[in-house]
């Protein structure tokens, strides 16, 4: 930002009280006093007020899908959780119709995600209504995703493993000084087992 650029407050209101708008802001302190007038925008009134719903039809850009999502997470409170399923599965299908890339539909699925809240067994459905979707528009955007905690398994596949050979070799290496009879405490400090693993293998051999 360039210096002497000007900054401006707004206010962007997310509840669904109709005659909630605040649009000033007064402070007063013996003979100091500011006051801000504050422009508002109330996400409802995208639903409310005619000329702000046909403009939330007609846009197409991802903050349009925000704004639907806000709105529906307030109509959905009551809701059951199919009915939260559906709408935000319908939600992302909309983001996918609108051609947004994946890096407009990522942050858009989350904040979906994040205001309209579903159990952990339909973000499992979920997950697999989106794979399905994107083979339908061949954005394998999420697939990626998939891949990803494909290779992250993998990952921590071999480091599971790694640790479980290591573990085996400190068990031998410990077995082995307790057949020549060291004591406990240098069979711990060489192997790096805990007494109870040492003593449990003492017992066994003893």
């Amino acid at each position: 930002m360039e210096i002497g650029t000007p900054v401006i407050s707004l206010a962007i209101l997310t509840d669904d009280d109709e005659n909630y708008r605040p649009n000033e802001y007064r402070v007063s302190f013996c003979d100091f006093e500011l006051r801000m007038k504050i422009p508002v925008v109330k996400i409802m009134d995208f639903k409310w007020k005619k000329e702000h719903r046909e403009r939330l039809e007609k846009a197409t850009d991802p903050m349009a899908l925000v704004i639907k999502a806000q709105i529906k997470s307030i109509e959905l409170k009551k809701a059951g959780e199919d009915t939260r399923y559906e709408a935000v599965k319908e939600l992302i299908r909309e983001c996918y119709r609108a051609g947004y890339s994946s890096n407009d539909i990522y942050p858009v699925m989350k904040f979906i995600e994040w205001v309209i809240r579903i159990s952990k067994e339909n973000e499992k459905r979920l997950k697999e209504e989106i794979v399905r979707i994107e083979e339908v528009y061949n954005m394998p955007y999420l697939a990626s995703w998939e891949r990803s905690a494909k290779r992250k398994g993998k990952i921590e596949g071999k480091v599971e493993g790694l640790e479980e050979g290591m573990e085996l070799k400190a068990k031998e290496t410990a077995k082995k000084m307790i057949d020549k009879g060291f004591e406990l405490e240098v069979v711990m400090d060489i192997s790096g087992l805990k007494k109870e693993e040492v003593q449990k293998l003492a017992s066994v051999f003893n």
